[in-house]
């Protein structure tokens, strides 16, 4: 039997323990930052890259990740809680990534880009306490080229998905993905798309199925509820965006998403990130969790690091 099959469709009991033991289970929290759209000319205000990111997280760390990141908006944003009657009501207000950006930058005052590179201090030593991994998908878009966003947002997610099987196996768990809620069309393509390679009929014998270890297809929740949710969402538009569009951006793209300024994200974030990359090995290869494809130059991920 493969890994991860314990049965076509077991019980919802059975997802945690199998023959009397205790099963492993986890999550991929999705979030993307970006348009799908085109990027017409280098001064258009469109952004100039798309990046799907997930984030790796097993169950059993879920309560604690969500605690500590609520004390955490709590303590470096305290004045957006202030009227709050209930410390669990904090969840449901966001901190948005795009905002702590533009404090990293130094857009705002001295005192807000210091409150966020501690903010995003702690939250990546907390993701490296719960052992927590990210995948990142990363397209940076050519000038006047055309840019298939609703298909690359399907192979996105389906790279993302074949990542998350194999992080499954390597721990013996089964898992679910749970994607931020955008567009309801978008949504029902970009789940289907799994459902789709999941539940189709082989005709190899004994060909392992595709995603045996998801439990389900994608599902889709509202980032007011899940600290994954809106911890990707602060990784993907606060770190990974930035550091993309200044690496690969930098003097071709002349739009408010690209600042010499992303330089100092970069060198300060940029390894932090790279210790919670997923890393899997397969037939002698080592498979990296970030990638890019690069519409200016062609430059592989390793520029992303450097």
């Amino acid at each position: 039997m493969f890994a991860c099959e314990r049965n076509q469709q077991p019980p919802i009991w059975r997802l945690f323990y199998f023959q009397g033991h205790e099963m492993e289970f986890a999550f991929c929290y999705l979030d993307e930052t970006g348009c799908l759209g085109t990027l017409p000319t280098a001064t258009a205000a469109i952004q100039p890259v798309f990046v799907l990111t997930g984030l790796f997280v097993d169950e059993a760390k879920i309560r604690h990740m969500t605690t500590e990141f609520v004390r955490l908006k709590t303590r470096y944003y305290p004045e957006k809680f202030s009227r709050l009657t209930h410390h669990l009501e904090s969840m449901r207000i966001e901190i948005k990534g795009a905002d702590v950006k533009k404090a990293l930058r130094g857009d705002k005052s001295k005192r807000a880009r210091v409150g966020a590179e501690r903010f995003m201090d702690e939250i990546l030593a907390l993701l490296k306490s719960v052992e927590a991994r990210f995948v990142s998908r990363i397209w940076v878009k050519g000038i006047a080229q055309p840019f298939n966003g609703r298909s690359i947002y399907t192979v996105s997610t389906q790279h993302i998905a074949r990542d998350f099987e194999r992080h499954l196996i390597s721990v013996g768990a089964r898992g679910l993905i749970v994607a931020d809620f955008r567009d309801p069309g978008l949504n029902t393509h970009v789940s289907h798309c799994i459902f789709s390679q999941k539940f189709k009929t082989s005709k190899q014998k004994n060909r392992r199925p595709s995603h045996a270890c998801l439990v389900e297809s994608p599902v889709f929740g509202i980032s007011d509820n899940h600290a994954g949710l809106q911890i990707v969402d602060l990784i993907t538009s606060a770190l990974i965006t930035p550091i993309a569009t200044h690496t690969y951006c930098n003097g071709i793209v002349a739009n408010p998403s690209v600042s010499t300024k992303d330089g100092v994200i970069k060198a300060r974030y940029k390894k932090r990130i790279r210790e919670l990359e997923f890393r899997s090995s397969a037939n002698g290869q080592m498979k990296y969790g970030f990638s890019v494809a690069d519409g200016h130059q062609g430059r592989g991920i390793e520029d992303f690091w450097k």
